[in-house]
């Protein structure tokens, strides 16, 4: 093995549908013989867990710890903006509740942010590599804002083996992850043509090829195409199309050669381990004990995300009995009375409910992104729309949405510069959301940066999904070329 300091290399610059507490179930409201549940709240993390009390305390510990761990693959300066949310239950066995059996952790983007979930059983001081997995997808989210399948997979799996070390102060990446290795040496390693065409629908066996694959090639492409694998990811870092992306970064160097190239790295097993200088703190965490209808309302939101094959209608009948329990225990419960809204049938049904809430809980920036996210949907015009959107902006700081909300109201009533900051916070809290980068042009082109606007529109239509309308990227389009001719007008 060969054993490399660096400083960065990834990129240059940077169960039954009765629910409640009189059913059988592995993850009980305490007060029905349960074990105690408890919210612990990081710098950047936000953790609900029922696991013994000192494992979980350890887990949230050890979350930031590891999350400054693989942020160093990026550069000592990148630190993005937010919280994560985390439920970690208590062991496997309770994970199974809310998904198939092939599932050991899982991330998931809900309106108000990420969530993770997780079981919390593996050895004190050194979290499960499923849960560095999905931070790894986590935190990847926020530099490449494309991701084909193989190199999102390849990428997380590759982190998942990171070591940290207390002394001295550093960061091991790069160890072999043995299950792939083994799987990669045994069955053989599939094309980066057949990893490409990457789709969900795939069997078990071919499944677990596929993420032994991406790791293999992340790996040999990390140590052997350093220069050219960073411009691919700085590529995909500014949202360009993956395909078109790769064709730049490795013009001129063909398939037969990066095969060759793999089948020899394997087979001499020279796999490259990194060193990085690590800067660890003692992170500042509170706590507090949940009462059942804040475990029901958690459950709710576990049966919202959930990767267990379910129907629309049981999914929702799910929801809606764990919100029934919640509310029994405590009417005002804000987390379940916000799910009640987000599964109301009708849009005035929902601001209602919004409209409760932040009457009753003034200073929450749940009920108030909420309800600003409901005015969004409000067709009647309101003189008071700027006042209550600042008011939900400054309650909810992290909330991208609803700083994007804000900033696109000012550029409909033509004062864009002052909806710059929000435009900007939002799209650092959230790069990947093509909307929030779509306003951000908007108002650079608005106060005269025309280049900046010029490319972040650029990014933004990189960023639409396949599921967008043709009308939505047309008008993306026109938009983008609108500042490409107002830059040309102010270059002459």
């Amino acid at each position: 093995m060969r054993w490399i300091r660096a400083s960065s290399f990834l990129l240059a610059g940077l169960a039954t549908l009765l629910a409640g507490c009189a059913t059988l179930r592995t993850a009980q409201c305490t007060s029905r013989g349960g074990e105690p549940w408890y919210e612990f709240e990081s710098p950047h993390f936000r953790l609900r867990s029922n696991a013994d009390f000192e494992r979980a305390l350890s887990t949230a510990n050890e979350l930031e710890k590891y999350r400054r761990a693989l942020l160093a693959t990026w550069g000592e300066q990148f630190d993005p903006p937010g919280q994560l949310d985390v439920i970690g239950l208590s062991n496997r066995d309770q994970l199974s509740e809310f998904v198939d059996t092939r599932v050991a952790a899982y991330l998931t983007l809900l309106p108000g942010g990420w969530q993770a979930v997780m079981a919390l059983d593996y050895p004190f001081h050194s979290p499960s590599e499923a849960q560095l997995h999905e931070l790894a997808h986590y935190l990847s989210h926020y530099v490449l804002l494309r991701q084909p399948k193989w190199l999102s997979e390849g990428l997380a799996t590759y982190l998942q083996t990171a070591t940290v070390k207390d002394s001295p102060s550093e960061v091991i990446l790069g160890q072999p992850h043995r299950a792939s290795l083994e799987q990669v040496r045994q069955r053989g390693w599939l094309s980066l043509q057949q990893l490409w065409t990457w789709s969900e629908d795939v069997s078990a066996p071919s499944r677990s090829a596929l993420y032994a694959s991406s790791w293999l090639w992340f790996h040999y492409l990390t140590d052997e195409h350093h220069a050219r694998f960073v411009d691919l990811q700085n590529r995909l870092s500014s949202a360009e199309d993956p395909l078109s992306a790769w064709d730049a970064a490795f013009n001129g160097v063909s398939s037969d050669v990066l095969e060759r190239g793999l089948r020899e790295y394997l087979d001499e097993g020279r796999f490259a381990v990194r060193i990085f200088a690590a800067t660890t703190e003692a992170p500042r965490i509170i706590f507090r004990r949940m009462d059942d209808a804040e475990i029901h309302a958690t459950r709710a939101r576990l049966f919202l995300t959930a990767r267990r094959t379910l129907s629309a209608a049981d999914r929702r009948d799910l929801i809606l009995s764990e919100i029934v329990e919640a509310l029994g225990h405590d009417p005002r419960n804000e987390s379940a009375r916000i799910l009640q809204a987000e599964l109301a049938s009708t849009r005035r049904e929902r601001l209602a409910i919004a409209q409760q809430l932040v009457n009753s809980s003034a200073g929450s920036s749940a009920s108030w992104s909420l309800f600003a996210r409901s005015l969004d949907q409000d067709e009647n015009p309101r003189p008071d729309l700027e006042q209550l959107l600042r008011r939900a902006a400054s309650a909810s700081v992290n909330d991208a949405a609803v700083l994007s909300q804000l900033a696109t109201y000012y550029v409909k009533h033509g004062a864009a510069w002052k909806g710059l900051d929000s435009a900007l916070r939002a799209v650092r809290l959230a790069p990947w959301q093509a909307g929030s980068v779509d306003t951000y042009a908007a108002i650079l082109a608005r106060v005269g940066n025309c280049d900046l606007a010029v490319s972040a529109q650029k990014r933004a239509m990189g960023l639409l999904g396949e599921s967008a309308s043709e009308e939505l990227r047309v008008q993306y389009q026109k938009r983008l070329a609108e500042y490409a001719q107002r830059c040309r007008r102010e270059s002459r």
